[in-house]
């Protein structure tokens, strides 16, 4: 059963990656738009809901 994301999650690859947030979830095929930075540079990838896990917020 695939995990289920919500707009605003904190999210990164099993495999570990750099953190991402997600922006968009395609309900139909479970597809999850991410966003992430690299200093200035945006990235926007597409990853299937179970190549992700949510990241464990850390006090401030």
């Amino acid at each position: 059963m695939p995990n289920t994301y919500a707009i605003g999650d904190v999210v990164q690859l099993k495999t570990r990656s750099p953190i991402m947030t997600v922006t968009e979830v395609n309900e139909e095929n479970g597809d999850i738009q991410t966003t992430s930075f690299e200093g200035s540079i945006r990235h926007i990838d597409h990853f299937p809901s179970e190549a992700l896990e949510l990241v464990k917020e850390t006090a401030k």
